[in-house]
């Protein structure tokens, strides 16, 4: 367990809780407050440190679904503000400022989603850019809006005026303390680095989450902590018709990402779709996840190894005791937070390849491993000897750990464990298809 109750590190994947999945575009600052109390008594001890704050904020009431009214609450500088009726203590220009230092009071930190662009409102009304002559239709792109969310436009960048918008904007989210900003919809790079230009100028230190999937290959930045590589993962394993993405899809997906893994910079699978979800506008009704618990385990095992930032989807305040135990197992948070070197070694050919850029020499372990068992005989190389153990085990799933590190080791500082788990072997089982057998992974970290 991280003994300092905070994620593995400065450079490490992050870890919290989104308010997507389970609350949507409606969620209130006293379902914020109550999980955050949930999360900090429960999760933070075990590093799931953030709150980030999903979408549309600023707008009073209304959906994604519904139509454009007011283009969502604002100050004078085109810049948006929590909505007052569903963030009390918003009012009177306060901002999310007192929000903040509630869930910072609780050991947490505190992310919001934002846009890429100025709203359209302010465009039409000529709402100046903070500290500048220029008026927001001036710095606007026109010609550059989502194709999915209509209320903003993009930012032309050949404006002197485009930078100093995006400067305003880190500018008042310093000023509110916020920690983590998920910038969505960043499909063009000159954006993206005028956001990071702003983050460096702001004064705070702020993770930055880039969600650039709409561009022809997901954009992302050097000093952005994580970036998104797919659309939105959701509770199923497998379904042809869905516009959004399966977890099974997640397999080969990870697996082509795994030679960009970059340490303080990492491919982004998404929320986890589990626990208490759905109570919101984008998909189906409020519910259980409808991943059976093989397909959560298998989930959890394929963002720890491919070292993918760690955000609950789920209801903190619903969180049952089966999601609890599969989130602080602290053995697989550690691959998380502090293995290196994670790569597909091996997979199963008849089962459907999860091949990797990465490994380009021909593996010779068995196709499948039985959870909490080595290698059947025929395997060959150091792997097939070391001896495993079982961090995850259930009928179809295993996450086992190199134990060749000293007893005394294992029961030590929290030090010595992050010195164990980087030297070591993980071996990961992960079933394709919840209702085969497994198919091995192998992650060997850097000697």
């Amino acid at each position: 367990m991280h003994t300092e109750g905070q994620s593995g590190g400065q450079g490490s994947p992050p870890m919290g809780w989104n308010t997507w999945d389970c609350y949507g575009s409606l969620i209130t600052e006293a379902e914020v407050r109550a999980n955050a109390d949930c999360l900090a008594q429960r999760l933070l001890p075990y590093g799931w440190d953030h709150v980030v704050i999903d979408i549309n904020w600023y707008q009073p009431s209304r959906g994604l679904g519904e139509g454009l009214t007011d283009g969502g609450v604002r100050d004078r500088f085109g810049r948006y503000q929590p909505a007052p009726n569903r963030f009390p203590s918003a009012a009177d220009g306060a901002g999310f400022r007192p929000l903040a230092d509630f869930i910072h009071s609780r050991g947490l930190k505190f992310g919001i989603h934002i846009m890429r662009g100025v709203p359209r409102r302010a465009v039409e009304l000529r709402e100046p850019v903070k500290g500048t002559a220029f008026t927001t239709d001036q710095v606007a792109d026109l010609g550059s809006v989502c194709g999915w969310n209509s209320n903003d436009y993009g930012i032309n960048m050949n404006c002197p005026g485009g930078q100093a918008y995006y400067d305003s904007l880190l500018e008042l989210y310093a000023a509110w303390e916020v920690d983590f900003v998920k910038a969505d919809d960043m499909t063009r790079q000159e954006e993206i680095d005028a956001l990071v230009c702003a983050v460096d100028k702001c004064g705070r230190p702020m993770t930055l989450s880039i969600v650039g999937i709409n561009a022809p290959t997901p954009l992302s930045h050097p000093r952005a902590r994580m970036y998104r590589i797919s659309q939105d993962v959701w509770d199923q394993w497998r379904d042809p018709e869905t516009p959004w993405c399966d977890v099974n899809d997640m397999l080969e997906l990870a697996a082509s990402y795994a030679p960009k893994i970059v340490e303080g910079c990492y491919p982004d699978a998404d929320m986890l779709p589990i626990g208490r979800i759905g109570r919101n506008d984008a998909i189906g009704k409020e519910r259980p996840t409808r991943l059976t618990p093989a397909e959560q385990t298998t989930l959890l095992t394929l963002w720890s190894i491919f070292r993918s930032p760690l955000m609950l989807g789920g209801s903190v305040v619903d969180l049952d005791d089966s999601t609890y135990s599969l989130l602080t197992n602290p053995e697989v948070l550690a691959v998380n937070q502090r293995s290196r070197g994670n790569r597909p070694l091996h997979t199963e050919a008849e089962r459907g390849r999860l091949g990797c850029p990465a490994c380009r020499r021909r593996c010779d372990l068995p196709g499948v491993v039985q959870p909490g068992r080595e290698a059947a005989a025929g395997g060959s190389g150091p792997e097939r000897d070391r001896p495993v153990r079982p961090c995850f085990r259930t009928r179809h799933v295993a996450v086992t750990c190199d134990r060749r590190f000293r007893r005394q080791d294992r029961l030590g500082s929290s030090s010595s464990w992050r010195h164990a788990t980087t030297a070591g072997s993980q071996r990961v089982t992960c079933s394709r298809e919840s209702t085969q057998e497994p198919v091995t992974v192998l992650t060997r970290p850097k000697v």
